[in-house]
């Protein structure tokens, strides 16, 4: 543990459990402005752990809840969040087993300014973009290892604020991985985006390459680009497979040009990423 003046970071190693003490010591303090418990592995929590006493910590502006066992948050009670309306930035990992109810927490954070949510469930959820047309404050979106429904589109050209994408998309098979892609390069192009990432999926034991063809992008996206002709060969059907570089150039091409950018490789193990190369 490490403490601070108004701000509290609990870490933990391999197969570390969380207990109600630890947390009591966080909710006895009433100016707590930065709550961190996140670990480089998995996390548990203890079955008595209770989160719904975050909700006394009124002047919390940071939370963030990373690395812990698929469910374990959702079980230990998630409600607290749409309590804690000074939240400025919410990062939350673990999020496979969200569904309407989960997302419809984010509503109420009217000041939230940056958000990141990471390992979503295994469909897109409009229920995500109903939350995220709320939050008019947002500056900063990630989502890493999500699932993106087409939504979100109609929902990014809505925040004014936003200026800061960056979005690793997940699905079953490269035909539906392709169409998130899409969607990442789309609303790359919506608002005053001035800085984007696009995250790819590739296996946990591959090693990433430049000229490594990993990413699947819809044919009819490209049929426009110098990169079509390159391309054409590639894949099956409407899919085309591209490599990092080509990636970079799509990306450029859907971001002003005094735009950063960047497309990075990250690997998926059983609930949590890591970013393999740029």
């Amino acid at each position: 543990k490490q403490w601070y003046q108004r701000r509290v970071a609990i870490t933990a190693g391999d197969n570390r459990q969380v207990s109600q003490v630890e947390l009591d010591a966080c909710f006895s303090q009433p100016h707590l402005r930065h709550l961190i418990l996140c670990s480089p592995t998995l996390l548990t929590l203890s079955e008595a752990v209770d989160l719904t006493h975050l909700r006394k910590l009124q002047r919390l502006q940071t939370l963030s809840l990373t690395g812990f066992i698929p469910g374990s948050l959702t079980n230990a009670g998630l409600g607290f969040i749409s309590h804690l309306r000074n939240l400025s930035a919410l990062q939350l990992g673990s999020c496979s087993d969200w569904e309407g109810e989960q997302f419809g927490l984010l509503r109420n954070l009217l000041n939230l300014k940056h958000l990141r949510l990471e390992c979503g469930p295994p469909e897109p959820s409009v229920g995500l973009s109903s939350a995220l047309i709320k939050l008019h404050q947002l500056t900063q979106l990630e989502l890493i290892l999500f699932p993106l429904h087409r939504t979100l589109h109609d929902v990014i050209s809505q925040l004014p604020k936003l200026n800061l994408l960056n979005l690793a998309p997940i699905a079953a098979n490269n035909e539906q991985l392709a169409g998130m892609n899409q969607i990442v390069l789309t609303l790359m192009k919506e608002g005053n985006i001035w800085c984007g990432e696009w995250g790819a999926v590739i296996s946990a034991h591959k090693t990433c390459h430049n000229n490594t063809l990993i990413i699947p992008i819809i044919r009819s996206f490209v049929a426009d680009s110098v990169l079509y002709k390159a391309a054409s060969r590639r894949g099956q059907g409407d899919v085309l497979m591209i490599n990092v570089s080509e990636a970079k150039m799509l990306l450029a091409d859907s971001l002003p040009e005094h735009c950063v950018h960047s497309v990075y490789t990250l690997s998926k193990t059983t609930a949590h990423w890591v970013k393999m190369c740029h």
